[in-house]
């Protein structure tokens, strides 16, 4: 009986092994010149769409990006938004640089104070990235972009939880409330 139990063990870690290796990188970078405690307005900024752009569900994923700033206090605000919100899908795998850094809530506690240099890092983003990036609109400057690579595929574009879900995981990088926003409960 033991004989058989270690061969199948092993097969069995092995294969979980192989399930495991695709790389899932969900992530944020935000930058140093972002005002984050006096944003509390956002709006959509429309990107140029290509052949496969098609295929993104836009609808889905800007009600789960809305319902994720609204639980954070954010207002839409099509007039003077302090936020440009702009979402990219990619269809094929990449190498981006990402930063190093402390999580932007902790940076945010210690008073937005730059202690060090912090080091690039390079992702390898697979197919399937959905990138969220902010704008702040008076600086004309990225402020913050989160990413979710390799969870997104044709068959599921139209699964709206699976959607949301993706959306969700890129919002748990960005913990940031509103100004003026106060939880109650």
């Amino acid at each position: 009986m033991r004989r058989i139990a270690l061969p199948t063990v092993l097969m069995l870690l092995g294969l979980a092994s192989c399930f495991s290796s695709r790389d899932f990188v969900v992530e944020s970078d935000y930058s140093y010149h972002g005002n984050f405690k006096n944003y509390k307005s956002y709006t959509f900024i429309q990107i140029q769409k290509f052949n496969q752009d098609t295929l993104i569900p836009d609808d889905l994923i800007k009600d789960a990006i809305n319902f994720r700033m609204s639980l954070l206090g954010y207002e839409e605000d099509k007039e003077e938004p302090n936020i440009l919100v702009a979402y990219k899908m990619f269809f094929s795998d990449f190498v981006f640089q990402g930063w190093d850094q402390p999580e932007l809530e902790k940076w945010l506690e210690n008073e937005g104070i730059v202690e060090e240099e912090f080091d690039p890092v390079r992702y390898r983003l697979k197919e399937g990235t959905l990138m969220i990036l902010f704008v702040d609109r008076k600086k004309k400057k990225a402020i913050w972009q989160g990413y979710n690579s390799g969870l997104i595929d044709p068959h599921t574009l139209d699964d709206e939880r699976f959607v949301k879900g993706t959306v969700r995981t890129i919002f748990d990088k960005y913990k940031v409330f509103a100004e003026g926003y106060y939880r109650k409960g």
